[in-house]
């Protein structure tokens, strides 16, 4: 359930930040159901995490400058999550840690997992960490499983240090800070220490879970992300029959390297309209727009330029048009003529290229 409810909460906040360009600020740790605030957004200036009454004034906190994160519950109200999602299976409250440059529009910054990050929230991880029976852990913290996050959840496990229950009060004391691995997720700063090693791969990353009392315990879970992730078809809020999809800003379909809103590698069949604004040949800046064929454009009409003129040929989205001389009607010169018939030649007229002539091809 601890598991689930993560990726579920995971997932609900890189919904919004698709919706709204910024992540979601922290609810209030001290709220309890009933409260004007409960599971709603809190402020983006509370209390620093450094002084002494934070939980009783503002119920979330500030790590001061320079990595400033914001600590607190998740909002679910404003995520549209039922509360009993923002709890682990102890029942006790889901930490949820942000950057606090990241939580407004103004200053959010879209990463897409290539430096530089804005991320201001420490993860640490042991080297080789796996499950770990009664013993001592050997592993040690190192300089390279050192980053930097844009977010973090915590549920803080069976033992509960440093939780803060659904009643709004802190389960279990956390400990003194660097006696346990696991202090650090519930210390208030903008370090922690993180379930999964976020260097390894997706399926296989070593974990680290170790049930020794002293300095090595930890029984936390948590999920953490340099960025908004993953995604899902959803229900547009806006068209009831339409979907929107929750992940990256490309979609590629033959492709996993997408450089557009939607791009294909092979080919396309529309039985509808195709509706766009720009055509243009591909891997060029060669473009037209439709209106050009389909419209009424004065650029593709030789009378709407002047009177008394002919169109010799079509270029950069306008007719090339010749004014008659004097008034009379105007007479083409021999090399002006283009004395091409498609059909001779069992094809149809297509088009007229820049000297006029007309362009024929195989039905």
């Amino acid at each position: 359930m601890s598991e689930s409810n993560l990726n579920n909460v995971r997932n609900a906040i890189n919904r919004f930040v698709l919706q709204h360009g910024r992540y979601p600020i922290p609810a209030r740790l001290s709220s309890v159901q009933g409260d004007l605030n409960y599971g709603s957004e809190g402020t983006a200036s509370p209390d620093l995490c450094t002084a002494a009454n934070w939980f009783a004034s503002s119920g979330m906190c500030l790590t001061p400058p320079p990595n400033e994160v914001l600590i607190g519950s998740v909002p679910f109200d404003n995520l549209g999550l039922d509360p009993d999602t923002s709890h682990d299976y102890w029942n006790n409250r889901i930490l949820y840690a942000v950057t606090l440059s990241q939580t407004s529009a103004g200053t959010y910054v879209k990463e897409d997992g290539i430096a530089p990050f804005v991320g201001q929230i420490e993860v640490q991880a042991l080297d080789n960490a796996v499950a770990m029976p009664p013993g001592v852990l050997t592993t040690v913290m190192q300089g390279p499983d050192i980053e930097y996050r844009d977010m973090v959840l915590v549920s803080h496990g069976e033992n509960g240090s440093g939780a803060y229950s659904v009643d709004g009060r802190q389960a279990l004391p956390c400990n003194a800070p660097g006696v346990e691995y696991e202090d650090e997720n519930c210390d208030m700063d903008n370090v922690f220490v993180v379930y999964k090693h976020p260097a390894g791969t997706t399926l296989e990353r070593p974990s680290l879970r170790s049930y020794v009392a002293g300095g090595t315990y930890y029984d936390d879970y948590t999920r953490e992300q340099l960025f908004p992730q993953g995604g899902s078809w959803e229900p547009s809020a806006l068209t009831p029959s339409g979907a929107v999809w929750t992940g990256g800003t490309f979609i590629g379909i033959g492709t996993s390297d997408p450089q557009v809103k939607i791009h294909v590698n092979g080919d396309v069949t529309a039985t509808g309209k195709l509706r766009a604004d720009n055509i243009c040949a591909n891997g060029s800046g060669n473009c037209f727009t439709p209106e050009v064929i389909t419209g009424t454009l004065m650029a593709m009409d030789c009378n709407k330029k002047s009177t008394n003129s002919a169109m010799t040929g079509i270029q950069n989205q306008s007719v090339d048009c010749i004014e008659a001389s004097g008034g009379n009607a105007y007479q083409f010169t021999p090399g002006q003529i283009q004395q091409i018939d498609c059909r001779l030649s069992g094809q149809l007229m297509i088009g007229i290229d820049g000297t006029g002539a007309p362009v024929c091809a195989t039905p």
